[in-house]
């Protein structure tokens, strides 16, 4: 039997509703437990143990080994399309987990069908126009009568090149929110009527606007009524706006004109509806894995010069960072497909010029764009990713090494793509980069506000010759370059239009990092900021006084609407705004600006150009503020934190309940632990807290429950969240309708040995599309720019390839009674007890939860159909004591399946089998209906008489067993079921067999009474889940176990049978909503009268609970 060790790979749209992973998770898991692990070749002589840790980019993912090698694993991710006929199918999603044989296959996001046109927005748009009509009445005799006017169809629009930049700006400063394209399109329409087009856009909605230009050949109603204003007519009877005799001689009105174009757009939009609802295109995105890993160097123990392993590595968004042993980092890019660079990386190199010999780096963390270093001589330093942020940029913030203030050690970094942290060995934290936005933001509202009461309380006269300045001035001039991360990939764009508050959406000239690093200072038709081409722009009016169009050179860039909150300028253009007072009047002055001064030539020329009065500017005296050393202060908010700063934290959250924490271009993500609750506060750079939320997990099943440290992960990215547990698995978190987090959702996933997050391009996974869907109704986010990416290493047995027993979890997921029972007596006969240990008390699935929480959660049905706990539990049992089984108990209806599984079992004995043979017989047992593990009935009313089965039928069962365990050479095949009813009768005959199995007796008091993530024990979670049986099995065990507990007791032994039996039902510091009876209560509030198939029958457990659990009331209320 193979380890069962499987690579899952999870991409999901960022950002996106956070059930989207939750849903890839659950469906991956799944189809592992239904169908079983599928192996990844490329990872198949290899065991888990010896993977260090995972690293995941854009199209590979990298493994790190413990013998200091490093190597890579290449994925596709292909999306296609499915066609389904949408009147008999749902749409759905798959997994995008993990492969077989190096083939993995996997579905992502889902798309439905494309929808059709709406009749109420047609109707809704012709009740518009109907107002729009009645309101353009005119009284009689106001214009006099007037012949109608028609206008050529054909009249050609305005050119773009013909429309003033200031008409275009008057028309802005009244549609604040209108994109730059809808106020062009509407001045086209009007003929450069700034008044009509500004009237036009404020009576109509942009998307009705654009809907109405799908019909290139019709005219729109608000242009007709434009057109057709000087041609009204008008009676004293208050007659239609246009007579339709005199516009149409075919006696054609204006309605239908109206409703030919609408019933043009109807006809167009009808057309691609049918079409889309013929077959309805639902995409699915297949993983593959290469079949062999591609090592660091051409051969596998090849290292770089002076390397003997490597011992960190770092994923960014174009290359992977590899720490040598030797002290310097090295690169390999993810788009090459050749091996890693056998020299130091170039940043490393410019970080230690100037440093001595013996400073060598230590550790490097990284996320998608910025990585952070440490050296041994305890200083730190950061660098951008040259090729996603361009050379200029990264060279632009690039952060020399700094010493860490006040002495401290270094302790861990953290980095996200604006900013780094530092965590000091003292639990001390510092910051430096990017101010986040809402720091930015405070930071300037502080300082204008001390600019207000400086220049209010003491301002200086305004008299000739002083310097004065402007009270009010853009906060961003254009021309300032700004960098911008939220669209997904880094992009640079150049300032179109003045800012004045960092609240504004405005446009920018877009071009990428590499455009950027191709442009020079000179060249005026890109980002180029200089002052003297901003003159010479102003300058440039035709004899009109109207800018002309501009001739582009070189490349062209487009142009988009940022919001100033999610830009960060990097270069903020100069502009002159002091000037000197040449004269005063009275309220007014006039005033002369200071041109920029390149050298000292133009220095001499303005001083003999200073008193030319055609310069000059007359301002009103109250606009103006004089500049002293106090006024003096820059004109837009600081960007920069060059210099580490300390965080100080809240007092209200100690450092030594703080059991992890990350950050994001937002501020700091702290899993804090108040009063035995866990919190997940976000606190800024400044060290005030943000947003505090209780998280609704059990503190000690995520802390304390393993043997690892919790942690937060999210790779630097605002919308990635997930913790990291006490066990290693992964908790993703969700979101809440009230801000807060959901609980977390079981996955049913075993161990995961090792996780990485890691972020790649939206677009990405289209490279090798067949048939890819690029429509609006698709599943997948319409906001999302970047996917996020997650991969797992599952690994039930991670010390090796070939384990003599199966993993007990696994198996127990699978579902696999007789597979549990072989396992159960190879771990009885193993020498090593801590294997056992290992196996039956440590293993832990998701959540904290036991082998016995795990066929719980398989012993309940999600609907009545799936149902097959039907059994009806008999209060007469009430006195009978149940017989403990032990694991040769088995039922006679297995005898005929156990013999026929021994001969198969012997056949693969057989050491002359080679491969071939070996994998055609295990898949003839797979599909073997007689080798479905567990009772082949319909309901489980024999599922407790198995317990008094008679010593006759339980000998006559175990000759089989004991024949077919008699050699211990032979292997243990445990397989997996996928039928619902099967898998749920196996699963309550699991955990019968593991409440009175001997090999279990030693650790059932622990398995009982370990509580999960949402805190609660076996027996709590089958109540919850309507698992009833599996409840009334772990009750009889209970008492079992207080039985003892009594005996014992007597002796002065242990503790009293009443705390051993309450910890079992409801443990003291359980919450009241966990108890059982009111669990019950809250189960039972369903009528099948309208729940239909989603109905679960509850007497059974009713009358139970009546006559059990009376002894527990009074704890229980």
């Amino acid at each position: 039997m193979d380890d069962q060790k499987q690579l899952l790979l999870f991409a999901f749209p960022v950002p996106c509703n956070e059930d989207h992973l939750i849903d890839r998770i659950k469906e991956a898991s799944s189809a592992r437990n239904q169908h079983g692990a599928v192996s990844t070749a490329a990872l198949a002589n290899i065991d888990a143990d010896s993977i260090v840790q995972l690293a995941v980019g854009p199209n590979h993912v990298a493994f790190l080994f413990r013998c200091g090698r490093v190597a890579r694993l290449k994925y596709t991710l292909t999306t296609a399309n499915r066609e389904e006929n949408t009147s008999d199918d749902k749409t759905t999603s798959g997994t995008s987990g993990g492969g077989g044989s190096g083939n993995g296959s996997g579905s992502g996001p889902a798309t439905g069908g494309s929808s059709g046109s709406s009749t109420g927005t047609v109707l809704s748009r012709g009740a518009k126009i109907r107002r729009v009509m009645m309101a353009a009445r005119r009284t009689a005799g106001a214009l006099g009568e007037r012949a109608g006017v028609i206008v050529d169809r054909s009249r050609p629009l305005v050119p773009l090149s013909a429309i003033p930049e200031d008409l275009i700006a008057q028309a802005q400063v009244v549609l604040q929110g209108k994109s730059r394209e809808v106020i062009v399109r509407e001045l086209q329409r009007t003929n450069l009527n700034v008044n009509e087009a500004v009237n036009n856009l404020l009576s109509r909605d942009d998307e009705e606007g654009d809907e109405m230009d799908e019909g290139s050949e019709a005219y729109l109603p608000e242009e007709l009524l434009s057109l057709l204003d000087a041609g009204l007519r008008s009676d004293s009877h208050g007659s239609a706006v246009i007579d339709g005799d005199n516009l149409y001689a075919s006696g054609e009105g204006f309605d239908y004109v109206v409703a030919r174009d609408i019933a043009r757009r109807r006809v167009d939009k009808d057309k691609k509806s049918d079409k889309a609802k013929e077959f309805s295109s639902e995409t699915y995105t297949r993983l593959k894995y290469d079949e062999k890993l591609q090592y660091w160097g051409k051969e596998m123990d090849m290292f770089p010069t002076g390397v003997t392993k490597f011992v960190k590595i770092a994923a960014m968004s174009s290359e992977l960072i590899a720490l040598g042993d030797n002290g310097f980092f090295y690169s390999w890019s993810w788009k090459n497909d050749g091996h890693g660079s056998m020299t130091a990386h170039p940043f490393g190199t410019k970080l230690l010029v100037g440093a001595s010999d013996e400073e060598k780096f230590i550790d490097v963390v990284s996320c998608a764009y910025r990585a952070c270093v440490v050296t041994n001589m305890n200083r730190v330093a950061s660098f951008m990713d040259g090729e996603a942020c361009g050379m200029k940029i990264s060279n632009m913030l690039l952060t020399p090494l700094m010493e860490i203030p006040d002495g401290e050690k270094y302790a861990s970094l953290y980095t996200c793509p604006m900013y780094c942290v530092i965590r000091t060995q003292s639990n001390i934290c510092y910051w430096w980069g990017i101010y986040p936005f809402n720091e930015r933001r405070k930071l300037w509202e502080r300082m204008r506000s001390k600019s207000r009461r400086s220049s209010n309380l003491a301002s200086p006269e305004v008299v000739e010759g002083c310097e004065v300045r402007t009270k009010s001035h853009p906060i961003y001039t254009t021309g300032s370059i700004a960098l911008n991360f939220s669209s997904g990939t880094p992009m640079v764009g150049a300032l179109m239009e003045s800012a004045w508050t960092l609240s504004e959406l405005c446009r920018f000239r877009v071009m990428t990092p590499a455009q950027h690093d191709e442009t020079s200072d000179d060249d005026g038709s890109c980002l180029n900021s200089s002052a003297h081409q901003s003159a010479d722009k102003k300058g440039s009016l035709n004899q009109y006084g109207k800018r002309p169009r501009e001739e582009q050179k070189g490349n062209t860039y487009r142009e988009a609407a940022w919001a100033l909150n999610e830009v960060i300028f990097i270069h903020k253009e100069t502009s002159q705004d002091t000037a000197i007072v040449k004269i005063v009047d009275g309220a007014y002055c006039g005033i002369m600006y200071r041109p920029v001064v390149a050298n000292d030539s133009e220095a001499v020329s303005c001083s003999q150009d200073a008193c030319d009065l055609g310069k000059l500017r007359l301002m009103r005296k109250d606009d103006l503020v004089v500049v002293t050393a106090n006024s003096r202060i820059p004109r837009c908010p600081e960007n920069f934190q060059k210099h580490m700063q300390k965080i100080q934290l809240p007092s209200g959250i100690s450092m030594k309940k703080m059991h992890s924490f990350t950050i994001d271009n937002t501020g700091l993500r702290l899993l804090v632990e108040k009063r035995g609750r866990l919190h997940l506060v976000r606190v800024s750079v400044f060290g005030k807290i943000q947003s505090d939320h209780v998280l609704p997990v059990n503190a000690s099943a995520v802390c304390n429950a393993g043997s690892h440290l919790p942690r937060l992960e999210n790779y630097g990215d605002e919308m990635i969240m997930m913790i990291s547990d006490s066990n290693g698995s992964i908790i993703p978190m969700v979101r809440d309708a009230a801000g807060g987090f959901r609980e977390p959702v079981y996955c049913a996933l075993p161990k995961v040995h090792n996780f990485a997050v890691g972020l790649r391009p939206l677009d990405s996974g289209n490279e090798n599309a067949s048939g890819a869907v690029n429509d609006d109704s698709s599943s997948t986010s319409r906001n999302a720019n970047r996917t996020g990416v997650i991969v797992t290493l599952i690994a039930p047995s991670p010390s090796s390839t070939r384990p003599r027993i199966p993993s007990l979890l696994q198996t127990v997921l699978y579902c696999d009674l007789q597979g549990v029972d072989l396992v159960l007596d190879a771990l009885s006969k193993e020498s090593d007890r801590e294997v056992a240990k290992a196996e039956i008390l440590n293993a832990r699935t998701d959540g904290n939860r036991t082998i016995l929480h795990a066929a719980v959660m398989n012993s309940f049905a999600t609907t009545n159909k799936e149902e097959a706990d039907t059994m009806d539990i008999s209060v007469d049992a009430e006195n009978k004591s149940l017989p403990r089984l032990t694991v040769s108990d088995m039922s006679a209806a297995e005898e005929t399946r156990a013999a026929f599984d021994s001969r198969w079992q012997r056949m693969l004995r057989r050491h002359g089998a080679n491969a071939e043979e070996e994998m055609l017989i295990r898949e003839l047992m797979a599909n073997n209906p007689l080798r479905r593990p567990g009772h082949d009935v319909g309901n489980m009313e024999d599922v407790l008489a198995d317990f008094a089965r008679s010593l006759k039928d339980v000998k006559k069962s175990s000759v089989f067993i004991e024949d077919m365990k008699e050699e211990a050479s032979m292997p243990i095949i445990v397989n997996a079921n996928n039928e619902p009813k099967v898998r749920q009768c196996n699963s309550i005959e699991i955990v019968k067999t593991l409440c009175y199995s001997s090999t279990v007796a030693p650790y059932l008091f622990e398995l009982l009474t370990t509580r999960d993530i949402n805190g609660h024990t076996p027996f709590m979670c089958a109540v919850n889940y309507r698992a009833y049986t599996a409840a009334y099995i772990l009750w009889l065990a209970a008492e079992e176990l207080q039985k003892e507990a009594q005996i014992a007791s007597v002796q002065g032994k242990r503790q009293s049978a009443d705390a051993i039996l309450n910890s079992i039902i409801y443990p003291v510091g359980s919450r009241p909503d966990d108890s059982p009876l009111f669990m019950l209560c809250m189960n039972d509030t369903c009528s099948f009268t309208w729940t239909g198939d989603e109905h679960i029958n509850q007497v059974l457990m009713n009358n139970f609970f009546n006559q059990k659990i009376y002894l527990n009331v009074e704890r229980v209320d």
